[in-house]
């Protein structure tokens, strides 16, 4: 997984209008937190090996976009999220 953002944006110089973002792929839940999992995760360094859902949630309300669309299709996707 692979998540660009440009040196305009990251300035915050520029104003965003919408995000969408898609995952499909696996996933793993504990303790009400979703991980994206990739290919190089291990169980045992699920923190450090995997990307979770509250950490993509706050990189994109960083940018505040006008709109912010997410699409997740995995395993163990239904947690308790609003």
């Amino acid at each position: 997984m692979m998540i660009l953002i440009s040196k305009t944006h990251q300035s915050k110089d520029e104003e965003i209008g919408e995000i969408f973002f898609y995952f499909s792929g696996h996933g793993f839940s504990e303790n009400n937190e979703l991980f994206y999992v990739t290919t190089n995760t291990e169980n045992n360094k699920i923190n450090t090996t995997s990307l979770k859902n509250s950490e993509i949630d706050a990189l994109f309300r960083d940018l505040n976009p006008n709109l912010y669309v997410k699409v997740i299709d995995s395993c163990q996707s239904g947690i308790s999220y609003i």
